[in-house]
């Protein structure tokens, strides 16, 4: 039998039995966020996870956030089960806890999936979840079994073309020439 880590982020506290993804080793993780206005059948907000091993192997995860959250469309890939557990209920509270604010943008969530192996496989034990306030930034959190993280997103000063609007490091890649952590 599994040993169960308990798990505290920006949301609640939920068991962790392992980490399907492998995020541990990454050697560099960067977060963006896509809002794709006015796309016709297109989540109109989008978070990518780029994860680079130490070679500089990149693998992209993409969660489309629903457009309108509904939870029994959320759940649709859990197993009945496992939907009750915090996990997921988490992020349900979380969203009811942000009901009274003005927001540009509800809470809403979207599971992960590899780019390289397509939507056929989703991580149902990673997603991303979002909500954006009148006239502020976003805010987003990534949910794994055992990887986590919550906050601002910049904008993006150097999108160009239908790049990311807003864009977060995680974990950065060491700088060259940096010696025992010294520059």
């Amino acid at each position: 039998m599994k040993q169960l880590n308990k798990i505290t982020d920006a949301i609640g506290t939920y068991e962790a039995p392992e980490n399907p993804i492998g995020l541990m080793d990454a050697h560099s993780i960067y977060i963006n966020l896509f809002h794709n206005e006015n796309q016709k059948n297109s989540n109109e907000w989008k978070v990518t996870m780029s994860v680079y091993d130490e070679n500089g192997n990149r693998e992209t995860y993409t969660a489309g956030i629903l457009n309108k959250f509904e939870p029994a469309r959320w759940f649709r890939n859990i197993p009945q089960e496992y939907r009750e557990k915090d996990f997921y209920q988490d992020f349900l509270k979380h969203r009811h806890t942000l009901k009274g604010f003005a927001m540009d943008k509800q809470a809403s969530a979207g599971f992960f999936y590899s780019n390289s192996i397509g939507h056929e496989s989703p991580y149902n034990t990673a997603y991303a979840y979002m909500h954006k306030e009148k006239d502020e930034i976003p805010m987003v959190g990534i949910r794994l079994w055992d990887f986590y993280w919550f906050g601002e997103m910049p904008v993006n000063t150097y999108k160009t073309g239908k790049g990311p609007d807003y864009s977060a490091i995680i974990i950065e890649k060491p700088k060259k020439g940096m010696i025992d952590g010294w520059a």
